[in-house]
């Protein structure tokens, strides 16, 4: 299994950088590069549910904690796309204003899903490393 896996993730990084390298040198790409994008975030996803499962006979209690924090991580995104707004932004002191409501959206969601994210991580270091230290 641990070969297979080697395999992939090597297959996988040689495509995104074959995928990649001919898009940086021309900039109307940028549509293609989020495509790429898009579909490498999609194939992590489904990589890391279908590999928890097979691995869940395993070490199910590692398996248990691995799907926690992933539906943990999808209620966030799914809070954070519901409670954020898609306002126009206003970009200079002329009044011009970006108005793309479902960029502005995922823009909001996807930075305050990182917030909360890295915030989760700190949160859990100093508890960890103080809960060790009585150990």
């Amino acid at each position: 299994m641990e070969k297979a896996l080697n395999i992939l993730k090597y297959v996988l990084l040689l495509a995104g950088a074959a995928t990649l390298i001919p898009m940086i040198s021309n900039a109307e790409n940028v549509d293609l590069m989020l495509n790429c994008g898009y579909l490498f975030l999609g194939l992590a996803i489904v990589s890391t549910v279908v590999l928890t499962a097979m691995n869940f006979g395993k070490d199910s209690n590692g398996s248990k904690v691995g799907l926690f924090v992933f539906a943990a991580l999808a209620v966030v995104v799914v809070l954070c796309y519901f409670v954020f707004s898609s306002d126009a932004v206003v970009l200079g002191s002329d009044g011009t204003a970006f108005d793309a409501p479902a960029t502005l959206k995922w823009t909001d969601t996807l930075l305050y899903t990182t917030y909360i994210s890295f915030a989760a991580l700190v949160i859990l270091l100093v508890f960890g490393e103080i809960r060790n230290s009585f150990k």
